[in-house]
């Protein structure tokens, strides 16, 4: 048994010795062999930059649908029905306005159901929708552009005989305007030029002499204007900044004191840039700092003369209530501005008289030209 195991032993030996060392199987190399296949990195998704991109045009106005362009026909009349009974007060009231459309023209009729009354029918308001796709509202008025969309108002929506009507409401409304503005400080006084003064015309037995019996004229060829102006009346032109213009300034006395509330009209001239119209200007130098809560208050009025159209706007922001008006030739803004007009006020009782002859004759005898 022993010999027999000494055999085996040493043949077990031999073996060993002949046959190279056997290695044994590398663990990590048999996972890695049966491993599956690494997956590619997913490449990171980019938004685009959409801040500098083209916004979509607006639909045009033939994409939008009848019902859509009468809806904002309507939000375009009754906003500004809105604004005009805001700014005569809270007496003034009408029935929801009855709006009918047709194309790119909208008539809207609000009738009043308050006793206190601006026109003495219900108020016409025409409506227009512009090359732009938007829809401007215009109040009665004897401005040139609302004259202008009632002569091209299709006859299906205002006949020939209503447009006779609304000619003489526009009339109507131009005469009982009641004209608003804000207060402008003028700067010191330092000149006053030489008046000319009109001539008392022979009245026969009976006849009131006429109001501007005695009145001056104010008359400058460089500044493009006149004006009449009460008798005794001071009248200083101010030399200001290239920006801010000249300033005429008309008052009862040579020079106010601090804290002297007097009756005054006073009329800036500024140059205007050659390719801006009257509504660019009063859009960049008036309304467009404006706060939102300001601005949504305001409302603008056209105002004309016998050879010039403007605006008269209201709701701005001032220490008084004022009038103020805006005019342009094709070179110069003239900004008029009365002070103070606040006939409920007590305190501006005896300055009141003089700033209606302000407003009822001297503004509408302002004269402007290039």
């Amino acid at each position: 048994m022993k010999k027999s195991f000494a055999v085996v032993m040493a043949l077990a030996l031999m073996l060993g010795s002949i046959l190279p060392a056997a290695q044994p199987v590398s663990t990590t190399k048999a996972v890695l062999a049966y491993a599956p296949s690494p997956t590619p990195p997913t490449p990171l998704h980019i938004e685009p930059n959409t801040a500098n991109l083209t916004p979509p045009p607006p639909p045009s106005p033939g994409a939008l649908s009848t019902k859509v362009e009468d809806a904002r026909a309507r939000q375009a009349i009754e906003a500004v029905l809105e604004k005009y009974l805001r700014y005569w007060g809270p007496r003034y009231r009408v029935a929801p306005v009855e709006v009918t459309v047709e194309g790119e023209w909208a008539h809207g009729v609000a009738r009043w159901r308050s006793e206190a009354k601006t026109l003495k029918e219900p108020i016409h308001i025409l409506a227009h929708r512009l090359p732009d796709g938007t829809w401007q509202a215009l109040m009665p008025s004897t401005d040139g552009l609302y004259l202008r969309w009632l002569d091209g108002m299709p006859e299906s929506l205002v006949p020939v005989d209503e447009k006779s009507q609304l000619r003489m409401q526009a009339a109507e409304a131009a005469a009982t305007r009641r004209p608003r503005a804000i207060p402008i400080v003028p700067p010191a006084t330092i000149s006053t030029p030489a008046p000319t003064k009109i001539a008392a015309e022979p009245q026969a037995d009976g006849e009131k002499p006429p109001l501007t019996q005695g009145w001056q004229v104010y008359s400058n060829e460089k500044l493009g204007l006149s004006i009449l102006y009460p008798d005794g009346w001071f009248v200083h032109e101010v030399e200001r900044s290239p920006d801010a213009g000249v300033l005429v300034d008309f008052t009862p006395v040579p020079a106010r004191k601090p804290g002297q509330v007097v009756p005054s009209l006073w009329i800036e001239v500024i140059s205007k840039p050659a390719m801006l119209g009257l509504n660019d200007w009063i859009e960049i130098y008036v309304l467009q700092n404006l706060p939102t809560q300001v601005r949504s208050s305001v409302t603008i009025l056209p105002y004309h003369l016998v050879d010039s159209q403007g605006f008269e706007i209201d709701g701005l922001p001032g220490v008084y209530r004022n009038l103020q008006y805006f005019f342009a030739t094709s070179k110069r803004i003239y900004r008029v501005t009365i002070s103070p007009y606040e006939p409920e006020n007590p305190n501006f009782k005896e300055v009141m008289s003089d700033i209606r002859r302000l407003w009822g004759i001297m503004l509408p005898s302002l004269h402007i030209s290039d």
